[in-house]
């Protein structure tokens, strides 16, 4: 069964060239692309044209090779990139500073140097091409040591020359795009000539790498001009995948549309169409949250959580808030909060640490505050309730604090001070529920009042 779905999708894939090809001929056109090169190039010594069953083995190889190579490409960098959250940061912010919400144009793509620097240190790391084989024209005496006879093959592997500490510093294994900028990728290509190959070598090198660069900025500039990624399995690492080229093994992300945006809006945007549609997203949203049949004061709930703990917290406040006079517009992943944290309402946010580090889904909100300098969090009203253990005595309620003082620090109102409760000795969800009875709803129904339950 298997051979045979393969000879199938052989002939399948046969069967489309043959009829591009067909196509063509039978409507000419005058087009300077791949294809009339191959239908109407003439050898200049043989004066021979490629037959029609040359063409269509020549299409197949370009659609194998061209998307077997870029979408590694990108898989890995994904990986890396919500491997290390700081980077990814960095890759949104120049996307929205030098696109925004425009119709992307070729004139961007030159302006993207990060995202440049990212896919370079990315194929550094993780080329689809793990290597490439050369030989000598004659006996020749390498590095003074070794010596390779006329003709005798050498494989060049990829997966070792790219990590060479000589090269790429004692750092070289770790992701870090700063040392691919164009000011740095171009010293050391002239520091140490063929450091970085990942297209292959000489005349066999990938005849595809302009269109599949230009491919790839593409494809981040557009995904994350309108989109939030996460890993669908936050503890996940690295396993490769060969096939013709090496790939991330069973790697999946989650995607969440940017902008409070729908999936009709984006197609729109996607066309061009950047008008008033996309632009009242928002108040769509919001008619609709306000239509909901819950009555009370918005409120926006935020956690960040990988064993399941803070969202359930988070979940226990919004059942709890019509009670109390309010209504929980938004229950999610503090990622979520990434760029846009509500300032029309109390924001409540219940988070943890791992071992110092901020929760799978909130990696890249605190990515975000920590990179502000100014008071982009003004008029922003806030509350944290932290949980930990206190075993991790280093690192214990880390990213609480950090959450907590930093948005003051950026201009937020702190409506409470930092809660906390300690997994190691205390009931958490008792801590909780004291903290929401006598701290929580009696400040926001001082701050905000609230509209009577019996209304709902």
């Amino acid at each position: 069964a298997a051979n045979e779905k393969f000879f199938n999708d052989i002939a399948i894939m046969r069967e489309t060239a043959d009829q591009v090809v067909a196509n063509r001929k039978k409507n000419p056109s005058d087009r300077k692309d791949l294809l009339n090169a191959m239908l109407n190039g003439v050898d200049p010594t043989t004066h021979e044209k490629l037959s029609d069953d040359n063409i269509t083995d020549q299409l197949i190889t370009f659609l194998i090779a061209g998307h077997e190579t870029t979408s590694g490409l990108l898989s890995f960098t994904f990986y890396y990139l919500l491997k290390n959250p700081s980077t990814y940061q960095k890759v949104q912010q120049e996307v929205d500073q030098v696109i925004g919400r425009q119709k992307i144009k070729v004139e961007h793509l030159t302006k993207l140097p990060y995202i440049a620097s990212v896919l370079r240190e990315s194929l550094r790391l993780s080329s689809g091409i793990p290597g490439f084989s050369v030989e000598a024209y004659e006996d020749t005496l390498l590095a003074g040591k070794f010596l390779v006879r006329k003709g005798e093959p050498i494989t060049a592997l990829l997966t070792k020359a790219h990590l060479d500490p000589v090269v790429f510093g004692e750092d070289a294994t770790e992701f870090k795009p700063e040392r691919m900028s164009d000011e740095n990728f171009e010293r050391l290509n002239k520091e140490f000539p063929n450091c970085w190959k990942p297209f292959g070598n000489g005349k066999r090198a990938c005849i595809g790498r302009p269109f599949a660069w230009q491919e790839a900025l593409l494809c981040m500039a557009m995904l994350f001009q309108n989109f939030n990624f996460t890993m669908a399995d936050p503890s996940y690492n690295l396993e490769i995948q060969e096939t013709m080229t090496i790939k991330p093994k069973a790697f999946y992300m989650k995607a969440k549309l940017r902008h409070e945006m729908t999936p009709t809006e984006l197609e729109q945007a996607l066309a061009g169409k950047v008008g008033e549609t996309i632009h009242h997203a928002v108040a769509v949203n919001d008619a609709k949250a306000s239509a909901n049949s819950i009555k009370g004061k918005p409120l926006a709930v935020f956690y960040g959580s990988n064993s399941g703990t803070c969202e359930a917290l988070a979940q226990r406040v919004a059942a709890d808030a019509p009670r109390h006079g309010f209504r929980a517009t938004t229950i999610a992943p503090l990622d979520d909060a990434n760029q846009k944290v509500p300032k029309d309402r109390p924001v409540v946010i219940i988070t943890a640490s791992y071992e110092g580090q901020p929760p799978s889904n909130a990696a890249l909100f605190v990515a975000w505050i920590e990179s502000l300098k100014g008071k982009e969090m003004e008029n922003v009203a806030y509350t944290v309730f932290g949980c930990g253990h206190h075993d991790w005595v280093q690192t214990f309620h880390r990213i609480p604090k950090l959450v907590d003082s930093t948005l003051e620090k950026l201009g937020g109102n702190r409506i409470l001070p930092l809660a906390t409760t300690d997994a190691a000795d205390r009931d958490m969800f008792s801590d909780f529920e004291a903290w929401e009875d006598n701290s929580l709803w009696p400040a926001l129904q001082e701050k905000y009042g609230a509209e009577d339950s019996a209304d709902a």
